[in-house]
C-alpha cells in the first residue's frame, strides 16, 4: 500500500475546504487558542486522545476547519533490550525469537518493543450555535510502517546529546511491534496494516462564566469505534472525555495562557487485555504573538498524561507522558491560518512518541 496516500489526502481535503472557505462571505475575529497536537504512539493510538484547546467558543454560525498531517517516529523498549541492541556491531532486526526468550526485569511482567512510524492526516470541523455553544467532530486518517524519518531524528538526537536508546542496534525505516504481558497478552506483529480510518470523535465545547480574567469553557468528547481495531485504529469501544479550559491574557505583550485540566473515561480493550479505566491529563500553553501586526504567534506547550497500560504491569510503558510542542502559528486577514510544531518526549521516553512533526492549515468563516 502507498506510503503517500495521506498525503494525497490532505492536498485533496486542502484543495476542497479552500474552495469552501473561499466561497463565504466574512471573516469572524480569530481566537485559535491553543494548538491541537496528537500523541500517536502506537500501542495508545486506538484510545481517546485529548489535546490542548483554548476556552475560546466560535459565535453562533461561525465555522472553522482544521487540516492538519503529523508524522510521529516511535521508539520504545523494554529495559533488558537496551543492553543487548548496544552491543550489536551492525544493525540487525530484532526477532520475535529472540524477544520471547527475553525474561522480564523487575517490576515487570513481561517485554516490549516499539519502533515504527505513524502517520495521521486528521480533518476537524466547528460550528457555533445560539449560547455560546460549539459542535466539532474529528476524522482521522491513519498509517502505520516503517516510516522515513529515522535518519534525522538519529543525527538530532545525537546533535542534542539524547540518549539514543539502542537505535543503533536495528535497522533504519524499519517495523516492529512487540509487546508481551506475560500470562495475559501478547502483540507481535512485523507487517504493517494498510491505511484506514480511525475512530471518529464528537465534541460539545460551552462558554462557562468568566472568574476575573480567566475566560473558562468546558468540553465533554466521545470517540466512537469506527476504526479497525485490529489496525489498532480503533479500540473497539466508547470512550469518553471531559475537559475544563481556561484562557487568560498576560501582562504586557507576554500573550496568552492556556490550562485545560481532563479526564478520559477509557472502554476495554480485547487486544489489549484491558478493562475499563479512567485516566487524567493536564495541558498548558503558552500563545505569543510577534513580528509585522502581531500575525505570527509563537507557542510553546506541555502535555502531562497518563497512559492506559498500568494493567500490563510492563513498567517502562505504564509510566505517564510528558510531552513538549514547540512551533509557530501564520494567521492571515482571509481567516486562514497555519502552523507547524516540533514535539519531543521528555523524562518519560518509553510510553509516547519519540518525535513528531505536525503541519496543518485552517481556515474559520462566518456564516451571517
Amino acid at each position: 500500500m502507498s506510503r503517500a496516500r495521506p498525503v494525497r489526502l490532505a492536498l485533496a481535503l486542502t484543495l476542497a475546504l479552500g474552495g469552501l472557505a473561499s466561497a463565504r462571505a466574512g471573516t469572524p475575529p480569530l481566537d485559535l487558542g491553543a494548538v491541537s497536537v496528537p500523541d500517536l504512539f502506537e500501542p495508545a493510538l486506538p484510545f481517546l486522545d485529548l489535546q490542548p484547546e483554548g476556552a475560546g467558543v466560535l459565535s453562533r454560525c461561525d465555522w472553522r476547519f482544521d487540516l492538519s498531517l503529523t508524522v510521529a517516529n516511535d521508539f520504545a523498549l523494554s529495559r533488558v533490550i537496551e543492553p543487548l541492541l548496544n552491543q550489536r556491531r551492525e544493525r540487525e532486526p530484532l526477532t520475535f525469537e529472540l524477544l520471547r526468550s527475553l525474561d522480564a526485569v523487575d517490576g515487570s511482567d513481561g517485554v516490549f518493543f516499539v519502533d515504527g512510524e505513524v502517520s495521521q492526516v486528521l480533518f476537524s470541523f466547528r460550528r457555533g450555535f445560539r449560547g455560546g455553544v460549539e459542535l466539532r467532530l474529528d476524522i482521522p486518517w491513519r498509517d502505520v510502517g516503517p516510516g522515513f524519518l529515522d535518519p534525522l531524528v538519529e543525527p538530532f538526537h545525537r546533535a542534542f546529546g539524547f540518549d539514543r536508546a539502542g537505535r543503533g542496534g536495528v535497522p533504519r525505516n524499519a517495523y516492529t511491534l512487540y509487546v508481551r504481558s506475560d500470562g495475559r497478552v501478547e502483540v507481535a506483529r512485523d507487517a504493517d496494516p494498510d491505511p484506514g480510518i480511525g475512530d471518529v470523535t464528537l465534541s460539545a465545547k460551552g462558554r462557562l462564566p468568566s472568574v476575573g480574567r480567566w475566560r473558562l469553557a468546558l468540553e465533554g468528547s466521545a470517540k466512537l469505534p469506527t476504526g479497525d481495531e485490529e489496525s489498532l485504529y480503533g479500540s473497539g469501544s466508547l470512550d469518553l472525555g471531559l475537559q475544563l479550559h481556561g484562557s487568560r491574557p498576560l501582562p504586557g505583550s507576554w500573550g496568552d495562557l492556556h490550562l485545560t485540566l481532563g479526564s478520559r473515561r477509557l472502554g476495554s480493550s480485547d487486544l489489549w487485555g484491558i478493562s475499563e479505566q479512567t485516566l487524567w491529563s493536564l495541558f498548558a500553553s503558552w500563545v505569543r504573538p510577534f513580528g509585522d501586526r502581531r500575525a505570527w504567534d509563537l507557542f510553546f506547550q506541555l502535555t502531562l498524561a497518563e497512559v492506559p497500560f498500568e494493567s500490563l504491569r510492563l513498567e517502562e510503558l505504564a509510566r505517564e507522558t510528558w510531552l513538549f510542542d514547540l512551533g509557530v502559528r501564520r494567521r492571515f486577514p482571509s481567516g486562514r491560518f497555519v502552523w507547524v510544531a516540533l514535539t519531543e518526549n521528555q523524562f518519560t521516553y518509553q510510553s509516547s512518541a519519540d518525535f513528531e512533526l505536525t503541519l496543518g492549515l485552517g481556515w474559520a468563516v462566518t456564516g451571517h
